[in-house]
């Protein structure tokens, strides 16, 4: 009998060693977002382009308004190519282009991160409220929304802009308020479904206060979803501040943002190319990086994706 237990303890050690760790949610989707290797890719240089831009003070040769018409210019008075000095070149009134491009990336990935992220919490407010309450108070909420889409968002954009005078906040807000409805309707769709499920229904039989099922039960299992409109939002509204600035509208001269350093070098763009290329090629890097990144975790989060 003594021996039969021994076998039997063993054989229990050799299972509990050998049986795979159970993992969390979380530690799920970084294992899979792991074999995501273009997403993955994707991330690191958008954290790089945000990381150069984020330390512009630090690594920045010169200062982004400062003019260098002695040596930043040619003979005839046009922007200098790259070169040892200034690496990636001058603009028209011979400003580093470099310094300018690491300063501006503050303004316009800034732009971009809070806009998307002050949309996705305008999405949440707005589609949450209506899902979770539903009945009548859903039905207006949502003639709401469906108002706000079908409104010429960009006109409006520029209304507004023009009307409360260009800056970084201002930019901020007009682009928010006009992209959060279609996360608003998604969010929405996804509460109604996880408020009918049995868990839900069991803490609203036991008393649970609605604002605690809402935090608590439902809030975690549309995060991902979040998560995911947070990052597929922020090329839109960076492409969004790129256009206002474009047009004059954007962040007020001589604070640099990509878009408006294209708007300058439009000037220039059969003798100093360079001048829009180069903040042209930091919109399309930061733009598909994200893309890519949305991508990926939307595939690794999406539960109907997750078997794929």
């Amino acid at each position: 009998m003594t021996t039969l237990q021994g076998i039997d303890k063993f054989k229990t050690k050799v299972d509990q060693s050998t049986a795979p760790r159970a993992t969390t949610w979380w530690q799920d989707v970084g294992q899979r977002f792991r074999h995501q290797k273009v997403a993955l890719v994707a991330g690191v240089l958008f954290l790089l382009l945000f990381v150069l831009c984020l330390l512009a003070p630090q690594i920045a040769p010169f200062s982004p308004i400062e003019q260098f018409r002695e040596d930043g210019l040619s003979a005839l008075g046009e922007p200098l190519p790259p070169n040892a000095h200034f690496w990636l070149g001058t603009d028209g009134v011979g400003r580093d282009l470099l310094s300018r491009l690491l300063y501006g990336g503050r303004v316009s990935l800034g732009i971009g991160i809070m806009a998307s992220g002050l949309s996705v919490l305008l999405a949440l407010l707005i589609g949450g409220v209506a899902g979770f309450l539903g009945g009548k108070t859903d039905f207006f909420i949502m003639r709401f929304v469906d108002l706000v889409m079908s409104m010429p968002t960009f006109f409006l954009t520029l209304l507004l802009v023009v009307m409360l005078s260009p800056g970084v906040w201002v930019v901020i807000t007009v682009i928010s308020l006009f992209s959060w409805t279609y996360p608003a309707r998604i969010l929405r769709s996804q509460i109604l479904a996880i408020k009918r499920l049995d868990f839900v229904q069991a803490a609203y039989c036991l008393g649970t206060p609605r604002w605690r099922i809402f935090v608590r039960h439902l809030l975690p299992h549309v995060l991902p979803l979040i998560i995911v409109y947070l990052a597929l939002g922020i090329p839109n509204a960076i492409f969004a501040e790129a256009s206002l600035s474009f047009l004059g509208l954007g962040v007020p001269p001589p604070a640099p943002s990509w878009g408006s350093m294209i708007q300058d070098g439009m000037s220039y763009y059969r003798a100093a190319p360079w001048v829009a290329f180069f903040p042209g090629l930091a919109i399309a890097l930061a733009v598909i990086s994200v893309n890519l990144l949305a991508t990926g975790l939307r595939e690794v989060m999406d539960p109907a994706r997750r078997g794929r």
